[in-house]
């Protein structure tokens, strides 16, 4: 081999490690992309729990004076209902989970629409 024949080698060579080089670097920026991304969305989410327990602190399960005692809303959300047998009505006993599938289900049972988040 002549020395000409030898200095192309050695380019065709040095020009495939750069490359090579250069789509490591690529993948890592890749990477680091997706990481920022999922690490932006993990962040968003956690801002909406913190919004959704911020909006269920501030509003509260209430009964009215027209309950009838008619227990249907004790018997769906135990949790959060009992009956008060001196006042001769439902009360609310937690003010936890009263966005809670069984605490709607109470609310749309109540014949006389005496249940309400406010």
């Amino acid at each position: 081999m002549n020395k000409k024949t030898i200095i192309i080698l050695f380019l065709v060579l040095l020009n495939l490690l750069s490359s090579c080089n250069s789509i490591q670097e690529k993948k890592e920026v890749e990477k680091k992309e997706v990481l920022n991304k999922k690490e932006i969305i993990k962040k968003e989410k956690s801002k909406e729990i913190v919004k959704k327990n911020n909006l269920e602190m501030e509003k509260k399960l209430q009964i009215d004076e027209k309950c009838i005692w008619c227990w249907k809303c004790a018997m769906v959300a135990p949790n959060n209902f009992v009956m008060d047998f001196d006042k001769l009505k439902a009360v609310v006993i937690s003010q936890k989970n009263i966005f809670s599938d069984e605490v709607k289900t109470a609310i749309q049972i109540c014949p006389i629409d005496s249940i309400s988040i406010s």
